[in-house]
């Protein structure tokens, strides 16, 4: 993700991942919250030996989006957790590239509630809720837009 902002600043939208070189990285440093290892998406789109022209580090999620969103740098976001972000145009997602990450949700119900209406409505309503954010349509910005065209 990167703030519209930064790209509006620049010369030219990007358009390579290999041009983030040039750009301040934001990273998160949790070792529980793997999905966000720049690594691993710097290896998805076939970028070798990356050095970003500045790095900046993070211990929260929300404040390393926040830093995008304040045109500090360029973070790797959640979809369903920036989507309203991009949305609204505070947000870009430059590139078409995008990675899944190999971690996982899973619902788990002990046997004991299994049966339990009040288990079985929260289940339901868990699951249409998946459902229904997967059929959301996802509009994604990309490159940069004139200033004319930004939301306030």
């Amino acid at each position: 993700m990167a703030s519209i902002r930064s790209l509006i600043a620049q010369s030219r939208p990007l358009t390579d991942p290999n041009e983030l070189r040039r750009l301040p990285i934001l990273f998160l440093d949790d070792p529980h919250a793997a999905w966000f290892d720049w690594n691993l998406w710097f290896h998805a789109v076939g970028l070798v030996d990356f050095t970003p022209a500045r790095k900046l580090h993070f211990s929260y999620y929300d404040q390393m989006i926040q830093a995008a969103v304040n045109a500090q740098g360029v973070a790797l976001g959640l979809d369903p957790l920036v989507r309203d972000l991009v949305r609204e145009g505070k947000l870009v997602t430059p590139f078409k590239q995008t990675t899944v990450p190999a971690r996982a949700w899973y619902l788990l119900r002990a046997s004991a509630s299994a049966d339990k209406s009040d288990v079985e409505a929260f289940v339901a309503w868990l699951l249409d809720e998946i459902r229904t954010d997967g059929a959301r349509p996802r509009r994604a910005s990309r490159g940069r837009r004139s200033k004319a065209s930004r939301r306030s």
